[in-house]
């Protein structure tokens, strides 16, 4: 009986080996005509809550943000602080550290410069050079005091604008975007407001020259600087103290910055700044300690570039980060 069970496997195993082939056959043939997603050999990106990307300067990543916490449950004394408005925003936690009538519609002078540059930057090639026309110069300081038929990059223009508040160079770029889209300048900027949701801003000329109808408020601006501090164009300008650059005519033209700040307090990074007779003082910067940035916006100042300094001085003394 063992005997007969033994053929009687064997017989069965012989039967058994052709399906078996057929079935490998079938299942190899089916993974070579439908191969499976290989896992990625690349790790997936950690999560980081809050984290901080500059993506325009492409490498600074802060894996944790410092939060501001106030040391002192006392009233900070602003009586040496003699802006109209103001804001101090920590950066990486946007958090609001101190305001002062952020939503007064008030008059910003060459902060409007902002949007004017924002407009030429979007709508005209930078590399591209301008024809300046007699329309174009402007002989009222700051400028770059330039002549008609001169040629000059766009590029250079914006740094000129934002650096240096040159008016010439604004008047130069806001009639070359009028050129190009045969459309007025002022209503593109105030279109380009309200798509921003700039709802307590209005716009009447590109160089913030006096005007019941060129204004805006602190919380309004401060939404400008952070959509144009996201293009690298306007934020690594920060540490300029002049822009200097060649005509395509060969002729150089050079510009001091108007921050005053700059290259005397290394902390300091300028956005931009303005100044009229009606308007008085106003600056936009950047105040960086260690791994503590601070966004400062003063409007409507006697004495904006101290003011600047008060109210970052206030903020360390009575913030920490941790």
């Amino acid at each position: 009986m063992k005997l007969n069970r033994n053929k009687n496997q064997k017989k069965f195993a012989a039967a058994l080996l052709p399906i078996l082939g057929l079935a490998v056959f079938v299942f190899t043939d089916f993974n070579r005509n439908n191969p499976r997603p290989l896992k990625s050999q690349i790790p997936d990106s950690p999560e980081v809550l809050g984290q901080t990307i500059e993506r325009t300067r492409g490498s600074e990543i802060d894996f944790q943000v410092l939060k501001p916490n106030i040391k002192h449950l006392i009233k900070i004394n602003f009586d040496a602080v003699s802006a109209k408005a103001f804001a101090v925003v920590d950066e990486h936690s946007n958090t609001v550290l101190f305001e002062k009538n952020p939503h007064e519609k008030l008059p910003i002078a060459s902060l409007t410069k902002l949007m004017t540059s924002l407009l030429a930057f979007e709508r005209l090639d930078s590399n591209a050079f301008i024809t300046a026309s007699k329309k174009d110069t402007f002989n009222v300081s700051p400028s770059l005091y330039f002549s008609a038929g001169e040629e000059i990059k766009i590029l250079n223009l914006l740094e000129a604008v934002l650096v240096c508040s040159a008016n010439d160079a604004a008047r130069a770029l806001a009639n070359a975007v009028s050129r190009q889209s045969k459309q007025n300048f002022t209503s593109l900027m105030n279109e380009r407001a309200k798509e921003l949701e700039l709802i307590e801003t209005n716009f009447s000329n590109p160089l913030g020259f006096d005007s019941n109808d060129n204004y805006s408020s602190v919380s309004d601006l401060l939404k400008l600087t952070n959509f144009t501090q996201s293009l690298a164009v306007f934020k690594n300008l920060g540490k300029r103290t002049e822009v200097g650059f060649v005509s395509k005519f060969e002729k150089n033209f050079e510009c001091k910055a108007t921050n005053k700040l700059l290259g005397k307090d290394l902390e300091i990074e300028s956005i931009k700044t303005g100044y009229t007779e009606n308007a008085r003082g106003s600056i936009i910067a950047r105040v960086k300690r260690g791994q503590i940035s601070l966004l400062i916006i003063v409007v409507g100042s006697e004495d904006r570039e101290q003011d600047l300094l008060k109210l970052s001085e206030l903020s360390f003394e009575n913030f920490d980060w941790k």
